[in-house]
């Protein structure tokens, strides 16, 4: 199984829409795609919209090794 995990939204929607992956979004900015008929809801009967919140800290580039 691959994994992708992206924190851009435009990328993660153009990858959905090229039917490369399937995402949780929120409903407001995906509208127009939906409408468009690029996007399609997989589970219409769960409507609860939940993200997790996820956090990483790198060091300083100056700190990594060449």
């Amino acid at each position: 199984m691959l994994v992708f995990l992206v924190s851009d939204v435009g990328t993660m929607l153009g990858v959905c829409i090229a039917g490369a992956g399937i995402a949780q979004v929120m409903e407001i900015g995906v509208e127009q795609v939906m409408r468009d008929g690029l996007l399609e809801g997989l589970f219409p009967d769960w409507s609860d919209e939940r993200f997790a919140v996820c956090a990483l800290s790198l060091p300083a580039p100056s700190s990594w090794e060449s």
